[in-house]
């Protein structure tokens, strides 16, 4: 199982900060960035899910401005696209292909 964030900064003035503060959130989990912005992460349920939400909301909320992101659902299946052959590796060990 995995879910996926795409973290976008807003304001670069916040750019440090927002990835030093998305990197603390998804720290223990085993995660990739496949894009920039995109984020991979495998996931035990959806109670991690909620756990990375809500740090990440937090963030967003104390930030007003700084970034916006989105959230998938947990996730299974098999990503398709155009990347890099060591990039996939990466993706798959995090997706549980």
């Amino acid at each position: 199982m995995h879910l996926a964030v795409y973290w976008f900064v807003k304001n670069p003035l916040a750019r440090n900060e927002a990835i030093a503060a998305i990197t603390e959130v998804l720290k223990g989990y085993s995660w990739m960035m496949p894009l920039p912005g995109y984020y991979a992460i495998r996931v035990g349920g959806e109670s991690d899910r909620q756990l990375i939400r809500e740090k990440l909301v937090k963030f967003g909320r104390e930030h007003p401005g700084a970034v916006q992101f989105i959230i998938t659902p947990i996730l299974q299946g098999k990503y398709n696209g155009f990347l890099p052959p060591a990039t996939w590796k990466k993706l798959r060990e995090r997706t549980g292909e």
